[in-house]
Parts: C-alpha cells; structure tokens; sequence
C-alpha cells in the first residue's frame, strides 16, 4: 500500500441493508386444533372398529381385527403429532417455555447430569427499534433468523433451546461454558451478516453443584445467565458472557 494512503474499512451491515432469508414457521400442519381435531377422529374410528369386532363371528372376524389394527395405528400416530406439537411454540420451530423446563428437568435427574452442563439466557438486541423502523413483518423475520440461529448453535452443542416469550430464548446444553459460549459467538457471526444481534449469558453447573433439587438447580442457572446477559447489554451489546 502507498504511504499515505489510509486504508478503507469495511462497514457493518445495517438492519435492513440485506434481505432476510424466510424461515418457515409452525404452519397449519402444526396446529394444535387441527390435530385434536385429527386425535378425535381417529379415535371414533378405533371405537368403532372395536365395537365391529365384537360383533362379528370368529371366522368371520380377520377382516374387522385387520381394520382394528388400522384405526389403532392412526390413532396411535395422532396421539403423537398432538404430543409433539403441544411442545412447540405456537408460533416458530421451537421448544415453548413448558416443554424447554420439562426436558431440563429431565436431563437434571439422570445420571448425564454428572458430567456437567451449561445454560444461557439470549436475548434480540434493539427488536422494539427493528419493529418500530422496519415495520412488524420485517421484525418476524428477523426473530426467525435468530431463532434459527440460536437453535443451530444448541443442536451444535448436543443441546436445546426454547422461547420463553417475545425475543427471551434459553439454550441447555450437556457441555461446558466455554463450548456453549463459542457456538453462540458463531450464530451472533451469522446473525450480524444480517444488521442483526443478540446479547447472551451462560452460567455452567459448577456454581449449582451443591443444590439437590432440578427445580432449585434450573431457578439458580437461570438467574446466573440472566445476570451475564445483562453485562453483555451493558458492555455493548452483541456478545456473550460467561458467568
């Protein structure tokens, strides 16, 4: 380079500069009416299977036993969608508040918990801002990004992450600060090709080691990662701390 000649920085993107990828929300095929309403009928049509089996004679019963086999099946398979979106956000692709603390508590009793883990409390840097110059519609997009990211980051880890409302996401992870710490830095990396960010805090089990109950161990963790997502707001915003 020339002397004299100053070198051009390159500027950061700002929010709205790039267009934001779609990321599919829970759509209808997850909705949890439609699928009780699915669960209902699959269990008039088990009922009624059984109710024409009894009623047959015995040799003339393997038609009705193989169309028993049917409904049970269906019905089996309804139970399980409704189960499995009971868990979800009722918006986005991601664990609700209730199944997050369901599955924590899960890893907390089992003998995995032992071997150490972390979790980080995440929050969407300037989303009223977003919102208020860049309009509703814009804003979802971007809090589905930053889903998508944070979830990448957890799934990266062996982990999982849930939205405990409005832009708040919790991530838990079988692994150490450092790693979670590290995994998240590489979704804010993702995230800021957008304009975009999130601030975030990890606490890891150590500091919950001598607490007995998931219940006592979760509400601590919680409040640890609560107070590094803080510090990362107050220092700047776009980062992540450990506890």
């Amino acid at each position: 380079m020339p002397p004299g000649k100053k070198r051009k920085q390159r500027r950061k993107p700002v929010v709205g500069q790039i267009p934001l990828p779609v990321i599919p929300k829970t759509g209808h095929r997850r909705n949890p009416i439609h699928a009780a309403d699915s669960l209902r009928k699959a269990e008039e049509r088990f009922t009624g299977a059984m109710q024409e089996l009894e009623r047959v004679r015995p040799r003339e019963a393997k038609e009705s036993r193989l169309k028993a086999l049917a409904a049970a099946g269906k019905l089996v398979g309804a139970r399980a969608k409704l189960r499995f979106i009971a868990q979800l956000d009722s918006k986005f692709n991601i664990l609700n508040n209730m199944a997050f603390v369901e599955k924590t508590f899960s890893f907390l009793r089992s003998q995995k918990a032992q071997k150490g883990f972390a979790l980080a409390t995440v929050d969407m840097d300037h989303l009223k801002r977003i919102n208020t110059r860049h309009g509703h519609e814009y804003a979802d997009m971007a809090i589905g990004v930053y889903i998508q990211a944070v979830s990448e980051a957890a799934k990266n880890c062996r982990g999982f992450a849930g939205r405990f409302g409005g832009d708040e996401l919790r991530v838990f992870a079988p692994v150490g600060a450092e790693k979670l710490k590290r995994a998240l830095e590489e979704a804010l990396g993702t995230m800021q090709t957008y304009g975009l960010g999130f601030s975030a805090g990890v606490a890891e089990s150590k500091h919950v080691s001598r607490l007995r109950t998931p219940q006592k161990k979760f509400d601590s963790l919680c409040k640890l990662s609560d107070k590094a997502a803080y510090k990362s707001k107050r220092a700047g915003r776009s980062r992540v701390t450990i506890f």
